[in-house]
């Protein structure tokens, strides 16, 4: 939480204080104390609010007493009619004590169903903590084959219980409306909602036993609970956007139900959980003295309203930490235009309308979108794409975008059941069956990966900006779940999927955070095995699919190849293999040039197929893409042009990128994936940027 103005000022001199407690652990802020215990899933196992401010904390300062063992976090799950619920012992770490902030990990595991990882943010001179709480659908690496069906289950009901202390005449107050005496009332969004194209239908309710007292669409997501002596205000981060969510007050304690009890999602396969995915949910507890008031609910809305530190776009593109290939801050202002359009800004198309379109929200569909049926959070990188324009532009809606597909993918598009002993791959695929409002297999959990759609930049930049901690979570997991198996996928095919620079990224971004060795092997590997074994490179400079003596290739991914391995490179300048590497560059640029345009370069093959080993006679299948799909090889012929300073490379790069944009198709999927994400590298050099890797070794940790 940032705080500026006149009026503020610096009360973390004291810092945070730890100590064991029973049995567990007390963390001190100043006014707020609270304990959390290693016997059970209680969460916030204590808390004492310095309601006085005499710096001690007295039996009648006890906000919330232990629960006993209990457990105050509570999940419920069917498995066929059977119901089950478990509380584990959880393990407790503390991963960072610093003057002016701690993070406490909670981890446990319930019926074998199910996974919880549990952050509380405690802030040194302040009453209030933040609670990251995911839920996996499955404990992870148990093992699963990436081509295995996965198990399908129902939660009951998911929640998180305070059981409070308080006074006679204490109040609720709902965000959304509504103001009542403390007895049983709840605000809930959208417990029964119908999937429907075009959108709406979303709706909340503030009730009481009596009845209704507040309605609207789209609830803020906060609640106070107080007595005038004192109270705590809990806020919920995407409340609507993740439906079916309850939020319930009663004299027994404050109820956060992030699956609700009696959810009725329709068509009903919807309430389907498939073993594998995630949820996250972040929430903020305000502790207060005396009553609620307009602060408190201001704090509620800064929490819902993430706030991000960015820095000026020059200051991005000269460091060049957030990646390998240079980005340049200079505005290019057709491509800027266009860019802004994916992200909305003209109210007309973009992720933002896909969603409001496709009906795409909820506890499921957080954070993807929705073309037509087609789901489009991982076609391709679109997260990395959206900040290489983040980092050249600096505007913010770009990064909150980004932001919101990273929270997507992370939940439910890494398989969390794979392992690096059996699984070929940790992502989902995206859904092109079009089976969203029959309530089918939304995100690929049930039907497996497509193997070329599999990229963690975005992720990584998404972690670098924002520190998120389940980001790295799933980042550190997937590095080696990725290392395990694609070794003799790639053996296997050599296709442009399985040896393609998807897989290549992957490993630089995982060497240049882990340091280990393997990282390098395995690009050495790959490397060798894309650009100089003769039984996948053949000699026009292409790698082949073969059925038979038939031979097949998609050109248009040349851009994934050079990037990729122009990567590995970038790190690794005294590789062996460099000059095969960059030769190949250069014959993948002459052989889409000669071969793989059409209709003067406006269109390129999806595919192309030539009869025997050795053809140099070559026929397309009869479909292209067209426009800006072509700049899925401008970054190559740039490439071409910097290895060998021939201007016509460059001259069809300018070309490719001004028609490109010419017929930029902002209402395609395919537009905010695989053209956006390598346009930014390949701008640098069209608007005269020069960079070429340097001659070292790979550098020591």
């Amino acid at each position: 939480m940032f705080e500026a103005g006149a009026g503020i000022r610096n009360s973390t001199l004291q810092g945070i204080s730890m100590e064991p407690a029973g049995k567990g652990l007390a963390v001190t802020t100043g006014p707020l104390r609270f304990a959390v215990c290693t016997a059970g899933m209680n969460l916030l196992d204590a808390v004492w609010l310095d309601t006085n401010g005499d710096g001690r904390f007295s039996e009648g300062e006890q906000f919330i007493s232990s629960a006993g063992g209990r457990g105050n976090m509570f999940i419920e799950h069917r498995r066929g009619s059977g119901n089950t619920l478990s509380d584990a012992a959880p393990k407790v770490e503390v991963e960072e004590k610093g003057p002016l902030r701690a993070v406490i990990k909670i981890t446990s595991k319930y019926d074998n169903a199910f996974e919880s990882v549990v952050r509380i943010y405690a802030y040194a001179g302040k009453s209030y903590v933040r609670v990251q709480d995911t839920l996996v659908h499955g404990p992870t690496n148990q093992g699963l084959h990436a081509y295995m069906r996965v198990a399908e289950n129902r939660l009951v009901e998911h929640s998180l219980f305070l059981p409070l202390t308080l006074s006679d005449g204490a109040r609720a107050v709902f965000g959304g409306g509504g103001t009542v005496p403390l007895g049983q009332a709840w605000l809930e969004q959208d417990v029964a909602h119908q999937f429907r194209p075009g959108g709406g239908g979303f709706a909340y309710e503030v009730k009481t036993q009596s009845g209704s007292i507040a309605r609207g669409e789209r609830a803020p997501g906060w609640v106070d609970v107080s007595d005038g002596r004192r109270g705590v205000t809990a806020s919920m981060r995407y409340f609507w956007q993740l439906f079916p969510k309850r939020l319930h007050a009663s004299k027994d304690g404050l109820k956060m139900e992030l699956w609700a009890r009696d959810a009725r999602l329709s068509p009903d396969p919807a309430n389907t959980h498939y073993q594998g995915m995630a949820r996250t949910h972040d929430i903020m507890l305000i502790f207060h003295s005396g009553g609620f008031s307009p602060a408190h609910e201001a704090l509620a809305l800064a929490h819902q309203n993430e706030l991000f530190a960015v820095c000026p776009p020059d200051y991005y593109c000269s460091t060049r930490a957030y990646g390998r290939h240079p980005l340049s801050a200079r505005r290019e202002p057709r491509f800027d235009q266009l860019v802004m359009r994916i992200v909305g800004r003209d109210g007309r198309t973009g992720f933002p309308v896909w969603r409001e379109r496709g009906d795409a929200w909820g506890y499921f569909n957080f954070g993807d979108s929705l073309l037509g049926e087609y789901w489009s959070c991982l076609e391709y990188d679109s997260p990395w794409g959206l900040l290489q324009s983040f980092y050249r532009l600096g505007d913010a809606d770009i990064l909150r975008e980004a932001a919101l597909l990273c929270r997507g993918a992370y939940d439910m598009l890494f398989h969390h059941q794979y392992s690096e002993a059996t699984s070929m791959y940790p992502q989902c695929s995206h859904d092109k069956e079009e089976r969203h409002f029959a309530g089918g297999d939304s995100h690929g959990q049930k039907t497996g990966t497509d193997p070329g759609h599999v990229f963690i930049s975005g992720l990584v930049n998404y972690w670098y900006l924002t520190g998120d901690r389940r980001a790295k979570d799933v980042i550190f997991w997937a590095f080696p779940v990725y290392y395990g198996d694609d070794k003799e996928r790639i053996g296997c095919g050599g296709t442009w999927r399985y040896c393609g620079g998807y897989l290549a990224e992957i490993f630089v971004r995982a060497y240049e955070l882990t340091w280990e060795k393997r990282y390098i092997d395995r690009l050495e590997w790959m490397s060798e095995h894309v650009f100089r074994r003769t039984n996948t490179r053949h000699a026009d400079g292409v790698w082949w699919d073969a059925r038979g003596n038939t031979f097949s290739c998609q050109p248009w991914l040349g851009d994934s190849v050079v990037y990729g391995y122009s990567s590995y490179i970038d790190i690794n300048p005294a590789t062996k293999l460099r000059r095969d590497m960059e030769d190949g560059f250069v014959k993948i640029a002459d052989f889409i040039d000669r071969h793989a345009y059409a209709r003067e370069r406006k269109a390129i093959h999806q595919g192309l197929i030539k009869d025997g080993r050795d053809a140099t006679e070559y026929r397309g299948t009869g479909q292209y893409y067209g426009d800006f799909m072509c700049l899925m090889s401008a970054f190559t012929m740039c490439r071409a042009y910097m290895l060998t300073g021939s201007q016509r490379y460059l001259d069809v790069a300018r070309q490719l990128f001004n028609d490109g944009l010419a017929g930029w198709d902002s209402n395609e999927a395919k537009s905010a994936g695989e053209a956006m994400m390598f346009s930014a590298a390949a701008l640098y050099y069209i608007q005269g940027g020069r960079f070429t890797s340097p001659d070292a070794a790979v550098p020591a940790r």
